[in-house]
């Protein structure tokens, strides 16, 4: 492994981690050594110190007395119920959004999608999407919402990668989509695409990993995610509006 360039940081550690977490390198139980991890990739031990903080909050990572790091317990409830809870509140973001109808973002999204509709890879698609769903984010985010999604920062985005080769034209479509409900004002149209999108990924993300044999069981733990329809979920997320 080469050492990280100059955009390291704890956010890379963290995707690092999480990518042997995601191939099966790491398996829950597994312990974390700072001054390992930190030779590996060439850094100093600070950020990977933040980064297993931040795998915490993610729950990927346990830590327990003199600063112990284990890779928590893994499983399809795990990824499941990450990428619930995520695309509830990117649903949340764009409804709000969408009603703001703010012009600057608005032109951001519509440079955006203009590349998500060319890119012709996924790294290119994900690259475009992050930028777009970004623009939603900031546009309403206060500073509670800014730290709940930072708190995903780990798993999410290295799933969401694994993900996107097998439904690119479904991502993409649904992207195009979600633009026009902004370009309308239309924030429950909005939400409904971007939480329908957030699932579409993390189920893809469950089955990938699955095939992989990383993942051996259903997330059938996560019962409120299967139960709980998109329009319920528009239902709740229209009465905290």
């Amino acid at each position: 492994m080469s050492p990280l360039v100059r955009q390291k940081t704890a956010d890379s550690v963290a995707e690092h981690i999480t990518a042997q977490l995601l191939d099966g390198t790491l398996r829950g139980g597994d312990r974390l050594e700072v001054e390992a991890i930190a030779a590996e990739l060439g850094v100093s031990r600070a950020p990977v110190r933040e980064a297993l903080v931040q795998l915490e909050r993610d729950g990927l990572v346990t830590q327990g007395f003199h600063r112990r790091a284990f890779v928590a317990q893994f499983d399809a409830a795990t990824v499941s119920q990450a990428f619930e809870l995520y695309a509830l509140l990117n649903g949340w973001a764009s409804a709000q959004a969408a009603a703001l109808h703010d012009e600057k973002t608005l032109e951001v999204l519509v440079a955006a999608t203009a590349k998500i509709a060319a890119a012709k890879t996924a790294p290119s698609m994900e690259q475009h999407t992050r930028t777009f769903r970004r623009a939603v984010n900031v546009s309403v985010a206060g500073p509670h919402l800014r730290a709940l999604l930072r708190s995903f920062s780990g798993l999410i985005p290295t799933a969401s990668r694994l993900a996107m080769p097998s439904i690119l034209e479904e991502v993409r479509q649904d992207f195009l989509s979600e633009l026009e409900a902004h370009k309308a004002g239309d924030g429950i149209l909005a939400a409904k695409i971007a939480a329908t999108q957030g699932r579409r990924i993390g189920q893809q993300a469950v089955v990938v990993l699955q095939n992989r044999g990383v993942l051996s069981e259903t997330p059938s733990s996560s019962r409120w995610a299967q139960e709980l329809t998109a329009d319920q979920l528009l239902a709740a997320m229209a009465d905290l509006a």
